[in-house]
C-alpha cells in the first residue's frame, strides 16, 4: 500500500515552494505518486484562488501512467 502520511507530506513541500505554473506544480505532484512502485497512475488537480481577476480559481490538471 501506499503510505499517504509519508506522500501528503512531500506534496505540502512541495505546494510550500513557490512555482510560476500550476501545471509544473500539478506535474511535479503526479510524478512524485509514480515514483512509488504500486501506483500507476495519478491524475492531479491544482487550483489558485483568485490567480485572475473576475474568476473564482484557476488551475490545471494532469495525469500521468506508466
Amino acid at each position: 500500500t501506499l503510505d499517504y502520511a509519508a506522500l501528503a507530506a512531500r506534496i505540502r513541500a512541495m505546494a510550500a515552494r513557490h512555482t510560476a505554473l500550476a501545471e509544473t506544480l500539478a506535474y511535479d505532484v503526479a510524478a512524485c505518486c509514480l515514483e512509488h512502485p504500486r501506483c500507476v497512475k495519478a491524475r492531479v488537480a491544482v487550483e489558485k484562488l483568485a490567480a485572475v481577476e473576475g474568476a473564482e480559481s484557476a488551475g490545471a490538471e494532469v495525469t500521468l501512467a506508466r
